[in-house]
């Protein structure tokens, strides 16, 4: 959950802070904040609602600065089109010293449901309203997984994963994935370009293989992980999360990777990320996926 936390908010900062070309941003530093949600539910997982306020692109980044951008005091309800309700309370986690806050069930057995649409309802302390909705859709089935060596020679531990699958063919589905290397966290995949994202234009209605990317870790500023982004090691335990997202969700994270993707890139024009949020920005995102917490694993032989 950190690690998402801060995705959005030190992506924006090292946008800004390492690209090379020369924007008139005159009046930006003066204007008010803007809230921002990022909200997840997932079938059989609980919900979580993160709320922060935007921040001035020329003061300090530093752990105190995030810690005082945090939104308190909100009101916040999860509603669905199958009459359920969950309420939201404000909760705080300790990371390196600074109060990380939370919005989380007062029941933590509340968990989202395949197949239902879910409204997101913020009031802040000063009454502003902010409204979302999303839907957990169908979860995504792989039919198999496997690994294939970078080559045959004995020493070279790298290997590719794949994966086998059908897509409906009566509907237009969109997705995101995760990948879990052995006991470390999950991150968002890499499809191409550092896109986390990937839609069924050319595979809709056709059983087909797809080469599965390790996820990028957007935190780290390091080039380590980019060695080689494309393989897996021999013994690794591997952890596939596929997700189905509907369209908004989609727009949003295709637009938020190419914006982190194109950080310090000096011929790439400045994008908009895409929210599905009304009175803020940011996300409400839901995730139908298959037998969570577990997903799908692979244990690739030595």
């Amino acid at each position: 959950m950190k690690r998402n936390i801060f995705f959005l908010l030190i992506s924006i900062a090292t946008a800004f802070a390492a690209c090379e070309k020369n924007y008139d941003l005159t009046g930006v530093s003066s204007l008010p904040p803007q809230p921002v949600v990022e909200g997840y539910i997932e079938n059989g997982v609980t919900p979580y609602v993160i709320l922060t306020n935007t921040f001035s692109l020329f003061g300090n980044l530093s752990l105190a600065t995030v810690s005082n951008i945090f939104i308190h005091d909100a009101v916040v309800t999860i509603t669905s089109n199958k009459g359920e309700t969950i309420s939201l309370q404000e909760k705080n986690i300790t990371f390196n010293g600074n109060k990380i806050y939370v919005y989380l069930p007062t029941n933590l057995s509340d968990t989202g449901k395949l197949n239902t649409t879910y409204f997101l309802n913020i009031t802040l302390k000063d009454g502003s309203k902010i409204s979302a909705q999303t839907s957990i859709l169908t979860s995504p089935k792989i039919d198999s997984l496997w690994g294939v060596p970078r080559n045959s020679t004995p020493t070279d531990s790298l290997v590719r994963l794949y994966l086998k699958r059908h897509d409906n063919a009566s509907t237009k589905d969109f997705y995101r994935y995760f990948t879990k290397t052995n006991n470390q966290q999950f991150l968002p995949g890499n499809v191409q370009g550092l896109l986390s994202v990937f839609d069924d234009e050319y595979t809709n209605g056709l059983t087909y293989e797809w080469p599965i990317n390790r996820g990028i870790d957007r935190n780290d500023t390091s080039k380590k992980q980019f060695k080689h982004p494309f393989y897996f090691v021999k013994g690794d335990t591997v952890t596939i999360k596929l997700c189905a997202i509907d369209q908004q969700v989609y727009d949003f994270w295709l637009t938020a990777d190419n914006a982190y993707g194109n950080v310090g890139n000096p011929f790439a024009a400045p994008s908009n990320v895409k929210s599905n949020v009304t009175g803020a920005l940011g996300v409400w995102c839901g995730y139908a996926t298959y037998n969570p917490p577990n997903y799908y694993k692979i244990i690739i032989p030595k």
